[in-house]
Protein backbone atom coordinates (compact mmCIF):
# COMPACT_ATOMS: atom_id res chain seq x y z
CA UNK A 1 0.00 0.00 0.00
CA UNK A 2 2.91 2.32 0.68
CA UNK A 3 4.49 1.75 -2.58
CA UNK A 4 0.92 2.57 -4.77
CA UNK A 5 0.95 5.79 -2.59
CA UNK A 6 3.98 6.75 -3.59
CA UNK A 7 3.75 6.09 -6.70
CA UNK A 8 0.19 8.09 -7.02
CA UNK A 9 2.57 11.09 -5.90
CA UNK A 10 4.91 11.09 -8.09
CA UNK A 11 4.46 14.16 -10.75
CA UNK A 12 5.18 13.89 -14.97
CA UNK A 13 8.47 14.70 -14.46
CA UNK A 14 9.15 12.19 -11.93
CA UNK A 15 7.68 9.52 -14.18
CA UNK A 16 9.58 10.58 -17.30
CA UNK A 17 12.79 10.36 -15.03
CA UNK A 18 11.83 6.69 -13.60
CA UNK A 19 11.21 5.63 -17.01
CA UNK A 20 14.84 6.87 -18.60
CA UNK A 21 16.47 5.35 -15.59
CA UNK A 22 14.66 2.01 -16.15
CA UNK A 23 14.89 2.07 -19.97
CA UNK A 24 18.61 3.28 -19.54
CA UNK A 25 18.18 6.13 -21.27
CA UNK A 26 19.94 9.52 -20.49
CA UNK A 27 17.66 11.68 -18.14
CA UNK A 28 19.24 15.03 -20.17
CA UNK A 29 17.23 14.59 -23.43
CA UNK A 30 13.67 13.08 -21.19
CA UNK A 31 12.22 17.15 -22.08
CA UNK A 32 8.34 16.97 -20.87
CA UNK A 33 7.79 21.15 -20.31
CA UNK A 34 7.65 22.98 -23.60
CA UNK A 35 10.40 24.98 -24.67
CA UNK A 36 11.17 28.63 -25.08
CA UNK A 37 10.08 31.23 -27.72
CA UNK A 38 11.90 34.38 -28.46
CA UNK A 39 12.89 36.03 -31.98
CA UNK A 40 15.47 38.36 -30.60
CA UNK A 41 19.39 36.79 -31.16
CA UNK A 42 22.98 38.11 -30.55
CA UNK A 43 26.06 37.10 -31.36
CA UNK A 44 27.35 34.29 -29.10
CA UNK A 45 31.21 33.56 -28.12
CA UNK A 46 34.36 35.21 -27.74
CA UNK A 47 37.88 35.04 -29.36
CA UNK A 48 38.52 32.14 -31.61
CA UNK A 49 34.62 31.65 -32.02
CA UNK A 50 33.92 35.20 -33.26
CA UNK A 51 32.65 34.24 -37.33
CA UNK A 52 33.52 30.19 -37.12
CA UNK A 53 31.01 28.12 -39.08
CA UNK A 54 29.80 25.63 -35.83
CA UNK A 55 28.65 22.61 -36.65
CA UNK A 56 27.20 21.23 -33.59
CA UNK A 57 26.35 21.79 -30.33
CA UNK A 58 25.71 19.61 -26.85
CA UNK A 59 24.40 21.51 -23.42
CA UNK A 60 25.05 19.36 -20.07
CA UNK A 61 23.68 21.14 -16.52
CA UNK A 62 25.02 25.25 -17.44
CA UNK A 63 27.82 23.70 -20.09
CA UNK A 64 27.43 24.63 -23.81
CA UNK A 65 29.85 22.24 -26.18
CA UNK A 66 30.24 23.66 -29.93
CA UNK A 67 32.19 21.84 -32.62
CA UNK A 68 33.85 24.31 -35.07
CA UNK A 69 35.67 24.18 -37.98
CA UNK A 70 38.48 25.27 -35.31
CA UNK A 71 37.99 22.42 -33.02
CA UNK A 72 36.02 21.36 -30.06
CA UNK A 73 34.87 24.48 -27.53
CA UNK A 74 33.44 24.62 -23.99
CA UNK A 75 32.14 27.05 -22.02
CA UNK A 76 31.83 25.91 -18.71
CA UNK A 77 29.00 28.25 -17.65
CA UNK A 78 27.01 28.65 -20.68
CA UNK A 79 28.37 31.94 -21.56
CA UNK A 80 30.69 34.26 -24.04
CA UNK A 81 33.27 32.59 -21.97
CA UNK A 82 34.24 29.80 -24.66
CA UNK A 83 37.68 27.91 -24.19
CA UNK A 84 39.29 25.98 -26.98
CA UNK A 85 39.83 22.44 -25.94
CA UNK A 86 41.06 20.45 -29.27
CA UNK A 87 41.58 23.27 -31.30
CA UNK A 88 42.22 22.75 -35.17
CA UNK A 89 45.37 24.82 -35.73
CA UNK A 90 45.27 22.58 -38.96
CA UNK A 91 41.76 22.54 -40.48
CA UNK A 92 40.24 20.15 -37.46
CA UNK A 93 36.60 20.11 -37.52
CA UNK A 94 34.58 19.00 -34.98
CA UNK A 95 31.11 17.55 -34.47
CA UNK A 96 29.01 15.28 -33.27
CA UNK A 97 29.37 15.82 -29.63
CA UNK A 98 27.69 14.21 -26.41
CA UNK A 99 29.07 14.69 -22.60
CA UNK A 100 28.16 12.74 -19.98
CA UNK A 101 29.52 14.20 -16.45
CA UNK A 102 33.24 14.97 -17.15
CA UNK A 103 33.21 12.46 -19.83
CA UNK A 104 33.25 13.94 -23.50
CA UNK A 105 32.99 13.09 -26.98
CA UNK A 106 33.49 14.45 -30.35
CA UNK A 107 33.45 13.11 -33.32
CA UNK A 108 35.20 14.82 -36.59
CA UNK A 109 35.11 15.41 -40.15
CA UNK A 110 39.02 14.97 -41.02
CA UNK A 111 39.70 11.12 -40.95
CA UNK A 112 40.88 11.98 -36.54
CA UNK A 113 37.96 9.77 -35.66
CA UNK A 114 35.84 9.90 -32.33
CA UNK A 115 38.06 11.89 -29.78
CA UNK A 116 37.28 11.07 -26.25
CA UNK A 117 37.99 13.22 -22.99
CA UNK A 118 37.17 11.56 -19.09
CA UNK A 119 38.95 14.62 -17.65
CA UNK A 120 36.57 17.47 -18.48
CA UNK A 121 38.02 18.27 -21.97
CA UNK A 122 41.86 18.52 -20.52
CA UNK A 123 43.10 15.51 -22.43
CA UNK A 124 41.72 13.68 -25.20
CA UNK A 125 42.46 10.12 -26.83
CA UNK A 126 41.17 9.08 -30.29
CA UNK A 127 39.00 6.09 -31.81
CA UNK A 128 40.11 5.37 -35.62
CA UNK A 129 39.39 2.10 -37.41
CA UNK A 130 41.90 0.11 -35.69
CA UNK A 131 39.43 0.41 -32.97
CA UNK A 132 36.36 -0.93 -34.85
CA UNK A 133 34.92 2.21 -35.80
CA UNK A 134 33.21 1.81 -39.38
CA UNK A 135 34.95 4.94 -41.22
CA UNK A 136 36.80 7.98 -39.37
CA UNK A 137 34.41 10.49 -40.30
CA UNK A 138 32.38 10.69 -37.26
CA UNK A 139 29.01 12.51 -37.85
CA UNK A 140 27.34 12.31 -34.19
CA UNK A 141 27.61 10.28 -30.77
CA UNK A 142 25.06 8.84 -28.13
CA UNK A 143 25.98 7.27 -25.17
CA UNK A 144 23.69 5.14 -22.93
CA UNK A 145 26.01 4.27 -19.60
CA UNK A 146 28.73 2.24 -20.86
CA UNK A 147 27.27 2.13 -24.41
CA UNK A 148 28.73 4.51 -27.17
CA UNK A 149 26.68 4.67 -30.65
CA UNK A 150 29.25 6.27 -33.18
CA UNK A 151 27.40 7.63 -36.61
CA UNK A 152 29.87 7.07 -39.08
CA UNK A 153 30.25 7.51 -42.74
CA UNK A 154 30.84 3.64 -42.95
CA UNK A 155 28.16 2.58 -40.69
CA UNK A 156 26.53 2.64 -37.25
CA UNK A 157 29.98 1.89 -34.75
CA UNK A 158 28.68 0.42 -31.50
CA UNK A 159 30.91 -0.13 -27.92
CA UNK A 160 29.97 -1.62 -25.14
CA UNK A 161 33.07 -0.82 -23.14
CA UNK A 162 32.67 2.99 -22.80
CA UNK A 163 33.93 3.82 -26.57
CA UNK A 164 37.04 1.21 -26.28
CA UNK A 165 36.24 -1.12 -28.87
CA UNK A 166 33.57 -1.01 -31.46
CA UNK A 167 31.30 -3.41 -33.63
CA UNK A 168 30.11 -1.92 -36.60
CA UNK A 169 26.84 -2.12 -38.41
CA UNK A 170 25.97 -2.09 -41.96
CA UNK A 171 23.51 -2.72 -44.40
CA UNK A 172 24.54 -5.76 -44.16
CA UNK A 173 22.02 -5.58 -40.72
CA UNK A 174 19.52 -3.41 -42.53
CA UNK A 175 20.78 -0.25 -42.54
CA UNK A 176 19.21 2.54 -45.30
CA UNK A 177 22.99 3.25 -46.04
CA UNK A 178 26.25 2.92 -44.98
CA UNK A 179 26.71 6.51 -44.39
CA UNK A 180 24.98 7.23 -40.66
CA UNK A 181 24.56 10.97 -39.89
CA UNK A 182 23.25 10.81 -36.70
CA UNK A 183 21.63 8.41 -34.17
CA UNK A 184 19.01 8.31 -30.94
CA UNK A 185 18.52 5.60 -28.87
CA UNK A 186 15.58 4.98 -26.69
CA UNK A 187 16.18 1.88 -24.49
CA UNK A 188 16.86 -1.06 -26.76
CA UNK A 189 15.43 1.04 -29.61
CA UNK A 190 17.77 2.27 -31.73
CA UNK A 191 17.24 5.06 -34.59
CA UNK A 192 19.50 5.18 -37.55
CA UNK A 193 19.54 8.48 -39.52
CA UNK A 194 21.34 7.17 -43.23
CA UNK A 195 21.72 8.59 -46.61
CA UNK A 196 19.00 6.05 -47.11
CA UNK A 197 16.75 6.14 -44.70
CA UNK A 198 15.85 6.19 -41.06
CA UNK A 199 16.40 2.84 -40.31
CA UNK A 200 15.37 1.56 -36.60
CA UNK A 201 16.32 -1.57 -34.54
CA UNK A 202 14.27 -3.00 -31.53
CA UNK A 203 17.42 -4.87 -30.81
CA UNK A 204 20.02 -2.50 -29.71
CA UNK A 205 21.32 -2.00 -32.86
CA UNK A 206 21.68 -5.74 -33.96
CA UNK A 207 18.97 -5.93 -37.02
CA UNK A 208 17.16 -2.82 -38.87
CA UNK A 209 14.16 -1.89 -40.19
CA UNK A 210 13.77 0.82 -43.21
CA UNK A 211 12.20 4.11 -43.46
CA UNK A 212 12.03 5.76 -46.84
CA UNK A 213 9.57 7.62 -48.88
CA UNK A 214 7.38 4.88 -49.24
CA UNK A 215 7.03 5.26 -45.66
CA UNK A 216 6.07 9.21 -46.12
CA UNK A 217 9.65 10.84 -45.50
CA UNK A 218 10.06 14.13 -47.23
CA UNK A 219 13.46 12.26 -48.61
CA UNK A 220 15.30 9.41 -48.27
CA UNK A 221 18.68 11.11 -46.92
CA UNK A 222 18.05 11.76 -43.80
CA UNK A 223 20.37 14.51 -41.24
CA UNK A 224 19.05 13.72 -38.09
CA UNK A 225 16.38 12.01 -35.79
CA UNK A 226 15.06 13.20 -32.48
CA UNK A 227 12.29 11.04 -30.69
CA UNK A 228 9.85 11.65 -27.51
CA UNK A 229 7.84 8.70 -27.08
CA UNK A 230 6.02 7.51 -30.16
CA UNK A 231 6.50 10.64 -31.52
CA UNK A 232 9.67 10.33 -34.30
CA UNK A 233 11.03 13.67 -35.80
CA UNK A 234 13.52 12.69 -39.12
CA UNK A 235 15.34 15.93 -40.62
CA UNK A 236 15.06 14.90 -44.86
CA UNK A 237 17.09 16.99 -47.69
CA UNK A 238 13.39 17.33 -48.32
CA UNK A 239 11.51 18.62 -45.27
CA UNK A 240 10.81 17.71 -41.50
CA UNK A 241 9.16 14.13 -40.93
CA UNK A 242 7.39 13.19 -37.95
CA UNK A 243 5.58 10.14 -36.74
CA UNK A 244 3.07 9.54 -34.30
CA UNK A 245 3.63 5.46 -34.64
CA UNK A 246 7.03 5.11 -33.54
CA UNK A 247 8.42 5.97 -36.64
CA UNK A 248 5.85 3.79 -39.25
CA UNK A 249 4.44 6.21 -41.16
CA UNK A 250 5.62 10.10 -41.06
CA UNK A 251 3.63 13.15 -42.21
CA UNK A 252 5.98 15.56 -43.73
CA UNK A 253 6.26 19.78 -43.30
CA UNK A 254 8.02 22.04 -45.63
CA UNK A 255 8.13 25.76 -46.58
CA UNK A 256 4.21 25.44 -46.98
CA UNK A 257 4.05 25.07 -43.16
CA UNK A 258 6.35 27.68 -43.18
CA UNK A 259 10.19 26.43 -42.61
CA UNK A 260 12.70 28.15 -43.18
CA UNK A 261 13.99 26.04 -45.94
CA UNK A 262 12.67 22.29 -46.90
CA UNK A 263 16.47 21.18 -46.40
CA UNK A 264 16.58 20.52 -42.49
CA UNK A 265 19.88 20.22 -41.11
CA UNK A 266 18.58 18.98 -37.45
CA UNK A 267 15.78 18.63 -35.23
CA UNK A 268 15.15 19.38 -31.22
CA UNK A 269 12.32 18.93 -29.17
CA UNK A 270 10.82 20.04 -25.95
CA UNK A 271 7.29 18.92 -24.82
CA UNK A 272 5.31 20.75 -27.85
CA UNK A 273 8.12 23.25 -28.54
CA UNK A 274 10.02 22.18 -32.01
CA UNK A 275 13.32 23.77 -33.32
CA UNK A 276 14.09 22.95 -36.52
CA UNK A 277 17.59 23.78 -38.27
CA UNK A 278 17.02 24.93 -41.85
CA UNK A 279 19.34 25.90 -44.60
CA UNK A 280 17.75 29.14 -44.82
CA UNK A 281 17.04 29.77 -40.51
CA UNK A 282 15.98 28.00 -37.16
CA UNK A 283 12.09 27.71 -37.82
CA UNK A 284 10.20 27.23 -34.42
CA UNK A 285 6.74 25.33 -33.67
CA UNK A 286 4.92 26.10 -30.44
CA UNK A 287 2.46 23.31 -32.20
CA UNK A 288 3.92 20.37 -31.86
CA UNK A 289 5.60 20.89 -35.39
CA UNK A 290 2.10 21.77 -37.65
CA UNK A 291 3.64 25.36 -38.24
CA UNK A 292 6.70 27.06 -38.15
CA UNK A 293 7.66 30.56 -37.69
CA UNK A 294 10.86 31.10 -39.12
CA UNK A 295 14.10 33.16 -37.70
CA UNK A 296 17.02 34.30 -39.76
CA UNK A 297 19.42 37.31 -39.29
CA UNK A 298 16.74 39.94 -39.23
CA UNK A 299 16.13 38.09 -35.89
CA UNK A 300 20.04 38.56 -35.16
CA UNK A 301 20.86 34.79 -36.38
CA UNK A 302 24.93 35.15 -37.45
CA UNK A 303 24.44 33.10 -40.87
CA UNK A 304 21.04 31.99 -42.10
CA UNK A 305 22.66 28.73 -42.64
CA UNK A 306 21.57 26.75 -39.75
CA UNK A 307 23.49 23.65 -38.94
CA UNK A 308 22.36 22.75 -35.50
CA UNK A 309 20.37 23.95 -32.48
CA UNK A 310 20.28 23.29 -28.48
CA UNK A 311 18.09 24.42 -25.68
CA UNK A 312 19.50 25.19 -22.19
CA UNK A 313 16.64 26.59 -19.54
CA UNK A 314 15.02 29.94 -21.04
CA UNK A 315 17.96 29.89 -23.76
CA UNK A 316 18.06 28.73 -27.16
CA UNK A 317 21.87 28.25 -28.95
CA UNK A 318 21.74 28.27 -32.72
CA UNK A 319 24.88 26.82 -34.53
CA UNK A 320 25.33 28.56 -38.13
CA UNK A 321 28.04 28.79 -40.92
CA UNK A 322 28.89 32.48 -39.27
CA UNK A 323 29.16 31.60 -35.68
CA UNK A 324 27.01 30.79 -32.88
CA UNK A 325 23.84 32.82 -31.66
CA UNK A 326 21.87 32.91 -28.60
CA UNK A 327 18.18 34.07 -27.64
CA UNK A 328 17.39 34.23 -24.31
CA UNK A 329 13.07 34.17 -23.68
CA UNK A 330 14.06 35.13 -20.13
CA UNK A 331 14.28 39.14 -19.89
CA UNK A 332 17.40 39.95 -17.44
CA UNK A 333 16.93 42.44 -14.96
CA UNK A 334 19.92 44.68 -16.33
CA UNK A 335 20.77 46.42 -19.78
CA UNK A 336 24.38 46.86 -19.79
CA UNK A 337 25.15 49.18 -22.28
CA UNK A 338 29.49 48.45 -22.10
CA UNK A 339 31.78 47.04 -19.89
CA UNK A 340 34.99 48.22 -20.28
CA UNK A 341 38.58 47.46 -19.05
CA UNK A 342 41.73 49.67 -19.71
CA UNK A 343 45.54 49.22 -18.58
CA UNK A 344 47.19 52.20 -16.83
CA UNK A 345 50.96 53.40 -17.34
CA UNK A 346 51.16 52.29 -13.49
CA UNK A 347 49.98 48.53 -14.94
CA UNK A 348 46.75 49.01 -13.02
CA UNK A 349 43.47 48.01 -14.62
CA UNK A 350 40.55 50.51 -14.97
CA UNK A 351 37.14 48.84 -15.34
CA UNK A 352 34.18 50.70 -16.23
CA UNK A 353 30.69 49.84 -16.88
CA UNK A 354 27.20 51.32 -17.47
CA UNK A 355 23.34 50.23 -17.40
CA UNK A 356 20.63 51.68 -19.10
CA UNK A 357 17.71 49.77 -17.15
CA UNK A 358 17.94 47.97 -14.03
CA UNK A 359 15.09 46.06 -12.24
CA UNK A 360 15.84 44.49 -8.91
CA UNK A 361 19.60 44.63 -9.08
CA UNK A 362 21.63 43.88 -6.31
CA UNK A 363 24.82 44.94 -7.30
CA UNK A 364 27.67 43.48 -8.95
CA UNK A 365 30.73 41.09 -8.82
CA UNK A 366 34.10 41.41 -10.64
CA UNK A 367 36.36 38.35 -11.25
CA UNK A 368 39.68 37.89 -12.94
CA UNK A 369 41.20 34.52 -14.80
CA UNK A 370 43.96 34.00 -16.85
CA UNK A 371 42.86 31.25 -18.86
CA UNK A 372 38.77 31.92 -19.09
CA UNK A 373 38.25 28.78 -16.47
CA UNK A 374 39.69 29.42 -13.12
CA UNK A 375 38.29 32.83 -12.49
CA UNK A 376 39.59 35.07 -8.93
CA UNK A 377 37.45 37.56 -7.00
CA UNK A 378 38.92 40.81 -7.81
CA UNK A 379 35.76 43.23 -6.01
CA UNK A 380 32.15 44.06 -5.88
CA UNK A 381 30.12 47.31 -6.45
CA UNK A 382 26.98 47.85 -4.58
CA UNK A 383 23.99 49.19 -6.90
CA UNK A 384 22.81 52.86 -6.83
CA UNK A 385 19.55 51.77 -7.80
CA UNK A 386 17.65 48.95 -7.52
CA UNK A 387 15.21 49.83 -10.27
CA UNK A 388 16.32 52.72 -12.46
CA UNK A 389 15.46 53.47 -16.43
CA UNK A 390 18.08 55.80 -16.59
CA UNK A 391 22.19 55.20 -17.03
CA UNK A 392 23.99 54.27 -14.27
CA UNK A 393 27.82 54.37 -14.62
CA UNK A 394 30.25 52.19 -12.32
CA UNK A 395 33.86 51.66 -12.16
CA UNK A 396 36.51 49.74 -10.07
CA UNK A 397 40.25 49.25 -10.36
CA UNK A 398 42.30 46.17 -10.37
CA UNK A 399 45.34 47.12 -7.95
CA UNK A 400 47.12 43.31 -8.76
CA UNK A 401 46.23 42.66 -12.39
CA UNK A 402 47.69 39.62 -14.64
CA UNK A 403 51.80 40.04 -16.21
CA UNK A 404 50.28 39.07 -20.03
CA UNK A 405 46.49 38.80 -20.86
CA UNK A 406 43.63 39.36 -17.94
CA UNK A 407 40.36 38.30 -18.86
CA UNK A 408 37.39 40.01 -16.52
CA UNK A 409 34.14 38.76 -15.58
CA UNK A 410 31.10 41.10 -14.34
CA UNK A 411 28.25 39.12 -12.51
CA UNK A 412 25.27 41.22 -11.81
CA UNK A 413 22.84 39.80 -8.42
CA UNK A 414 19.50 40.69 -8.40
CA UNK A 415 17.73 40.67 -4.94
CA UNK A 416 16.70 37.11 -5.71
CA UNK A 417 19.92 35.92 -5.76
CA UNK A 418 19.80 35.17 -9.50
CA UNK A 419 22.89 35.57 -11.48
CA UNK A 420 23.65 36.98 -14.85
CA UNK A 421 27.27 36.43 -16.34
CA UNK A 422 28.13 39.35 -19.11
CA UNK A 423 31.00 38.14 -21.47
CA UNK A 424 34.06 38.35 -20.89
CA UNK A 425 37.44 41.18 -21.76
CA UNK A 426 40.69 41.37 -22.02
CA UNK A 427 43.47 43.28 -21.25
CA UNK A 428 47.45 43.02 -22.18
CA UNK A 429 50.42 43.50 -19.96
CA UNK A 430 53.02 42.26 -21.81
CA UNK A 431 56.99 43.42 -21.26
CA UNK A 432 58.09 40.24 -23.68
CA UNK A 433 58.06 40.77 -27.12
CA UNK A 434 55.97 38.36 -29.58
CA UNK A 435 57.45 35.91 -31.15
CA UNK A 436 58.14 32.24 -31.42
CA UNK A 437 61.14 30.26 -29.68
CA UNK A 438 63.32 28.28 -29.73
CA UNK A 439 64.40 29.37 -33.29
CA UNK A 440 65.67 27.95 -35.30
CA UNK A 441 64.46 24.48 -34.29
CA UNK A 442 67.02 22.66 -34.38
CA UNK A 443 65.98 18.64 -35.20
CA UNK A 444 62.54 18.88 -33.31
CA UNK A 445 59.03 19.37 -33.54
CA UNK A 446 58.12 21.67 -30.74
CA UNK A 447 57.96 25.46 -30.27
CA UNK A 448 56.65 27.91 -28.31
CA UNK A 449 54.47 30.93 -29.42
CA UNK A 450 54.19 34.05 -26.86
CA UNK A 451 50.67 35.32 -27.10
CA UNK A 452 48.38 37.47 -25.66
CA UNK A 453 45.35 35.05 -25.62
CA UNK A 454 46.80 32.01 -26.11
CA UNK A 455 43.54 30.10 -25.46
CA UNK A 456 41.16 31.26 -28.42
CA UNK A 457 44.33 32.58 -30.81
CA UNK A 458 43.84 30.86 -34.14
CA UNK A 459 47.40 29.96 -35.02
CA UNK A 460 47.89 28.67 -39.11
CA UNK A 461 51.33 26.66 -39.73
CA UNK A 462 53.00 26.69 -43.67
CA UNK A 463 55.54 26.25 -45.83
CA UNK A 464 57.35 28.85 -47.01
CA UNK A 465 56.30 27.74 -50.58
CA UNK A 466 52.46 27.50 -49.04
CA UNK A 467 51.74 23.80 -47.83
CA UNK A 468 49.90 23.60 -44.62
CA UNK A 469 50.78 21.05 -41.81
CA UNK A 470 48.58 20.58 -38.61
CA UNK A 471 49.51 21.65 -34.95
CA UNK A 472 49.08 19.62 -31.82
CA UNK A 473 48.48 22.34 -28.69
CA UNK A 474 50.36 20.72 -25.95
CA UNK A 475 49.37 23.48 -23.55
CA UNK A 476 49.43 26.89 -21.99
CA UNK A 477 52.19 28.78 -19.88
CA UNK A 478 51.57 31.95 -18.98
CA UNK A 479 51.01 33.93 -22.25
CA UNK A 480 52.89 31.29 -24.12
CA UNK A 481 51.43 28.55 -26.21
CA UNK A 482 53.71 25.14 -26.73
CA UNK A 483 52.90 23.74 -29.97
CA UNK A 484 53.99 20.47 -31.62
CA UNK A 485 53.92 19.30 -35.28
CA UNK A 486 52.54 16.01 -35.96
CA UNK A 487 55.64 14.31 -37.44
CA UNK A 488 59.02 16.14 -37.71
CA UNK A 489 59.51 19.14 -39.44
CA UNK A 490 62.21 18.91 -42.95
CA UNK A 491 64.37 21.42 -43.07
CA UNK A 492 63.23 24.45 -44.66
CA UNK A 493 61.67 28.09 -43.80
CA UNK A 494 57.90 27.78 -42.10
CA UNK A 495 55.38 30.66 -41.79
CA UNK A 496 53.43 30.90 -38.71
CA UNK A 497 50.12 32.76 -38.78
CA UNK A 498 48.54 34.48 -35.46
CA UNK A 499 45.02 35.81 -35.64
CA UNK A 500 43.91 37.37 -32.10
CA UNK A 501 42.06 40.00 -31.00
CA UNK A 502 41.04 40.87 -34.77
CA UNK A 503 44.53 41.02 -36.08
CA UNK A 504 46.57 39.15 -38.19
CA UNK A 505 50.66 38.86 -37.55
CA UNK A 506 53.38 36.24 -38.91
CA UNK A 507 55.91 34.87 -37.45
CA UNK A 508 59.04 33.46 -39.33
CA UNK A 509 60.38 30.18 -38.16
CA UNK A 510 63.49 28.12 -39.35
CA UNK A 511 64.18 24.06 -38.79
CA UNK A 512 67.40 22.88 -39.19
Amino acid sequence: MLINQTLLRLNKWHWLLLLSLVMGLSPQRVTAQDGPFCDAFRTFGNGGMMGQTIYSLYTQDQTVYAGTNDGLYISPEGRNNFVAMIPGYGGFNANGLYAVGQTIYAGTQDGFGLYISTDGGSNFTYRTTASGLGHEYVSAVYVVGSTVYAATAGGLSISTDGGNSFTNRTTANGLGDDGVNAVYVMGSTVYAATAGGLSISTNGGNSFTNRTTANGLGDDYVNAVYVMGSTVYAATANGLSISTDGGNSFTNRTTANELGDDYVNAVYVMGSTVYAATANGLSISTDGGNSFTNMTTANGLRNNYVYDVNVMGQMIYVATAGGLSVCSADPLPVSLISFTAKAQPNRKVILNWSTAIESDNGGFLIERSKDLRAFEKVGQVGELSANSSTRKDYQLIDQLPYQGTSYYRLTQTDLSGKKTVYPAISVVIRDEPYGVYPNPVVGGDEFTLRLDEPETAKVGFYHVDGGSFPLQKKGVQGGNLLLKTRAQLPAGVYIITVEERGLLREHRLVVE
